[in-house]
């Protein structure tokens, strides 16, 4: 996974994205592969930047499948076609749970430093993600975020493919893209090995570290001489 600033899809969504810059609104990253674009959206809208946390429940062997995920809430979404076809069993399905809380402790602690993700109430959520995100992740993301009770909630990617984007629509007030849905296919299974997970997530808060620091920073009176054009 490239961490480089997606410059180009940044500015495309976050031109889709403009009539929210002057809301009371909060991009909400999902972790790792949303965290790069969320950056570039936070930049470029001047809007604050959180990440949520979630896991996804994985049945190991040849090839990683999801069958499910959970969030950092408590949100839990099981996907009980996969389960059947796959036959999973009641302690495999356990194992899929205790793997995925140890995740989300890792990610709390590796993100946000173990502290809890902060409150959102009455605020316009934009769920970012990569648009490679696997279908039980988008969905566990999205009751958390509901649950928060926001203004409204809308879900921006870049591109979706169909099944998601067919999934998503009805949870949401609006889902934001910049191309066609089916221009990608859904990512059932992401990264095949932990050590490219943990890898993933180190670049990613490494780039969230270092776009918080620029922002505390940042100078007020630069600010305020950028919007007025002046130098």
């Amino acid at each position: 996974m490239s961490l480089n600033p997606r410059t180009e899809a940044g500015a495309k969504l976050a031109s889709v994205l403009a009539p929210f810059r002057d809301e009371t609104a909060s991009l909400l990253a999902l972790v790792p592969r949303g965290v790069p674009l969320g950056i570039e959206l936070a930049r470029r809208l001047d809007l604050p930047l959180e990440v949520l946390i979630t896991s996804e429940l994985c049945l190991l062997g040849g090839r990683k499948m999801a069958i499910g995920a959970m969030s950092e809430r408590g949100d839990f979404f099981l996907d009980l076609v996969a389960v059947r076809e796959q036959q999973v069993s009641e302690s495999a399905l356990d194992l899929c749970t205790d793997r995925a809380l140890l995740q989300i402790e890792r990610r709390i602690g590796l993100y946000r430093s173990g502290s809890p993700l902060p409150d959102l109430y009455a605020r316009t959520i934009i769920l970012v993600s990569d648009g490679l995100s696997t279908l039980p992740t988008a969905r566990v993301a999205l009751a958390s975020a509901r649950r928060m009770m926001p203004r409204r909630l809308l879900f921006a990617a870049p591109t979706l493919s169909n099944e998601i984007f067919f999934a998503l629509s009805p949870l949401t007030s609006a889902v934001y893209t910049i191309a066609s849905p089916g221009d990608v296919a859904c990512d059932a299974s992401g990264p095949d090995c932990a050590a490219e997970r943990a890898l993933e997530d180190e670049e990613a808060a490494r780039a969230l570290r270092q776009f918080r620091f620029e922002e505390s920073h940042r100078s007020p009176s630069t600010d305020e001489n950028e919007d007025s054009g002046e130098v």
